[in-house]
């Protein structure tokens, strides 16, 4: 899990967004010193992120080109095609920032800022739009499937007793098709935790990148504090985290079926 790039990336964004939280919560009761120090940590953090995302545009290129050949009319992928594209222009603008800091190439961070904010924005709102679509779209299968489980189960076929040769080939295709429909909502239930984890991250997420857009400020007349900015930072970052580990427990344990099965094989 430690070489996924994700989830070392945010392992740092802990550190930056957590220094953020406690000088904005807690600022008011440290010493200059500390709050000096927290905010240099702070910038070293989010300078060594953008350090991890040189030319990372390049990648989202690539997915962006996968996702228009596939030629999905999902409206989920439609979404993630959307969010792609934004975030190709979000890191080839943080590469400038990352320029600008080192006093490379004449770059200015303050006129990148408004770019830099406005496609993480964009990027966001698209990440958000994509999973809630994909959680909704899982809800609404389950509910069909299930709708067709009590069908079949209150239906006239008989499934236990049989009074011919018919109804029992009858009652047999309807036991069948009982259990592929199980096994299809048995699945989807298995997508559940991991999709709402998803749509989590997507939420703390696009409440951190709404701060520096100011879009808060633009409905509420004020910015919101720097420790709620950092608090959902830190909590996005975690859930992340979390995700990594899922995802890397899940391939463990199929990789150790895989090994098992084959085995087995070659045992018979």
């Amino acid at each position: 899990m430690s070489t996924n790039m994700r989830v070392r990336d945010r392992s740092v964004k802990i550190i930056q967004y957590g220094c953020q939280m406690i000088i904005g919560y807690y600022a008011n009761y440290m010493s200059k010193t500390t709050n000096t120090s927290l905010s240099s940590m702070r910038r070293t953090a989010s300078n060594a992120r953008k350090a991890f995302w040189l030319l990372k545009w390049l990648n989202h290129i690539i997915e962006v080109k996968k996702l228009i050949e596939k030629k999905s009319l999902l409206l989920s992928d439609k979404f993630d095609t959307i969010q792609q594209s934004f975030w190709v222009l979000y890191f080839f603008y943080e590469n400038q920032v990352f320029f600008a800091r080192l006093k490379l190439f004449g770059f200015d961070e303050n006129k990148i800022d408004y770019a830099v904010n406005f496609t993480w924005l964009c990027g966001d709102i698209a990440c958000f739009a994509g999973d809630l679509t994909r959680l909704i779209d899982n809800y609404l299968k389950r509910i069909n499937l299930n709708k067709q489980i009590t069908e079949k189960v209150e239906s006239n076929i008989p499934s236990i007793k049989y009074t011919s040769e018919f109804t029992k080939e009858l009652s047999d295709n309807v036991d069948n098709a009982l259990d592929d429909i199980r096994q299809e909502l048995t699945a989807l239930e298995k997508d559940v935790f991991p999709l709402q984890i998803s749509f989590g991250i997507a939420i703390f997420e696009l409440g951190v990148s709404l701060h520096y857009m100011g879009i808060y400020r633009l409905i509420l007349g004020k910015d919101i504090s720097e420790g709620h900015v950092g608090l959902m930072g830190v909590i996005s970052s975690s859930l992340i985290i979390y995700e990594g580990y899922m995802k890397a427990r899940i391939g463990s344990e199929n990789t150790v079926r895989a090994l098992k099965s084959s085995q087995t094989q070659r045992e018979a």
